[in-house]
């Protein structure tokens, strides 16, 4: 697979101009209660928003919890079309 970085000069100032955007570190946050979620870029032409960048949140952590896993998931709102 080839890097995209390397064969797209404009995916890599799009994604490097997004992730300028956050902090990678926080002084009054011990390092230890870090948490990466994986991620990756998705370059589209025809679009207003050209990159999107898209999140793992499904992928499992050292402790076996996923941000999802966090998330309290609430009633289901959506009424049953009886299918």
């Amino acid at each position: 697979m080839e890097n995209k970085f390397k064969t797209s000069p404009e995916f890599y100032r799009a994604y490097r101009d997004f992730m300028e955007k956050y902090p990678i570190s926080d002084p009054n946050v011990e390092v230890d209660k870090y948490f990466c979620l994986p991620h990756h870029g998705v370059l589209k032409e025809s679009s207003t928003t050209k990159l999107r960048v898209v999140s793992n949140r499904s992928f499992k952590t050292n402790a076996r919890l996923s941000l999802n896993d966090c998330f309290h998931t609430g009633p289901n709102l959506l009424s049953d079309i009886g299918l």
